[in-house]
């Protein structure tokens, strides 16, 4: 808008410059003449003024159409200019859409593999996790059974000899009154770092030849629970693995509250199952809370009741 306002302010400048005035024959006249009169002085302005007003509308219309075909050419101008760059804008967003395409697309492809990838491992995975658990709990009932025959003694002193095969076999035979002396294989102290002043002697493990002879003693043991045996007080359990262990021990608290109990029964039963019989009907559990809820309802306050 400027630029037309511009160039049609410099138009009407060289237009108005350039309009001349036209030299009347009248003119002319009175100046051959020597000495005009006043009435031909009047009908000579006359006559110029008419020539001069009849004249304008011709030189106006001129302009006119000049000062047209300098705005349309100046704003065809101006068009072709905005046209090229909106045409130049357009072919360089083209090519972004076009690339931003490409680029989509392949995110696409490669998300879609990924997708399918994860898919996959998510199915690996947890056929991996199954086989897991079950050759770990193989390797624990392998090493379980390996350990059927062993035993644990707690509360023998350390001293040299005292956990030798026929330490512990002669200490078993007294302890426990047995005929014969039972067949160790082999005895140790367990691996913990040796006791200090004041601490208590580390457990030993023995190995005994035959399952029946360890059958009698951990029986004879779960009868006596504390044994005295030449001034010492021992306690022979059943040697399991840490996993067994832990699970195990998550029931002493329940076996501590059924414990004297008239009615009921109680037991543990390879590798970590609580059985418990109450007026003939057995229950087993696996989980300690489960038991515990059980117990509570079931005996504990029927018995305050």
């Amino acid at each position: 808008d400027s630029e037309i306002r511009e160039v049609a302010n410099g138009w009407l400048c060289v237009r108005t410059c350039r309009m001349p005035m036209r030299p009347s024959k009248t003119r002319q006249t009175t100046i051959s003449a020597s000495k005009p009169s006043s009435t031909s002085q009047t009908t000579c302005k006359t006559k110029m003024a008419e020539e001069g007003s009849s004249a304008m509308p011709v030189d106006f219309e001129g302009f006119k159409r000049e000062l047209c075909e300098d705005l349309a050419g100046a704003m065809k101008k101006e068009v072709l200019s905005l046209k090229s760059g909106l045409e130049e804008f357009k072919n360089t967003t083209n090519s972004e859409i076009a690339e931003l395409r490409s680029t989509l697309a392949g995110t696409e492809h490669s998300l879609s593999t990924c997708s399918d990838d994860v898919t996959t491992l998510q199915r690996d995975v947890k056929c991996l996790t199954e086989l897991a658990d079950i050759l770990q709990n193989k390797c624990e009932d392998l090493e379980g059974r390996s350990r059927r025959n062993n035993v644990r003694i707690v509360g023998i002193p350390e001293s040299p000899g005292s956990c030798s095969t026929s330490a512990i076999s002669a200490l078993l035979k007294d302890a426990f009154n047995l005929e014969k002396a039972p067949l160790v294989d082999r005895s140790h102290r367990s691996s913990q770092p040796a006791p200090r002043g004041g601490e208590p002697a580390r457990m030993v493990i023995a190995r005994r030849h035959y399952y029946k002879d360890c059958n009698d003693i951990l029986r004879l043991a779960r009868t006596k629970q504390k044994i005295q045996v030449d001034g010492m007080t021992i306690s022979v359990y059943l040697d399991f693995t840490a996993r067994v262990a832990k699970a195990r021990s998550a029931f002493n608290g329940i076996r501590q509250m059924l414990k004297d109990t008239p009615g009921v029964k109680f037991g543990i039963l390879f590798p970590a199952r609580l059985c418990i019989t109450l007026n003939g009907a057995e229950s087993f559990f696996t989980d300690p809370e489960a038991a515990r809820a059980y117990v509570s309802q079931n005996i504990v306050h029927h018995h305050e009741d």
